[in-house]
């Protein structure tokens, strides 16, 4: 088993440990798919496709 899984990745996002271009960086080296991202980001993504964050972030 490769680490980090998607699981694993999608909750840094959660904890914030990792921005949108950490999880960008993932998709470049082929470690995930950008469905994965989209999945991760997708209540941050707004319908243009731009990915937006909380104030708290």
């Amino acid at each position: 088993m490769m680490f980090p899984t998607v699981a694993d990745i999608k909750q840094f996002w959660d904890w914030q440990c990792y921005g949108p271009e950490d999880i960008a960086f993932y998709v470049s080296i082929g470690w995930i798919s950008a469905e994965d991202y989209q999945n991760i980001l997708e209540k941050y993504t707004k319908p243009n496709g731009f990915i937006f964050l909380p104030e708290s972030r």
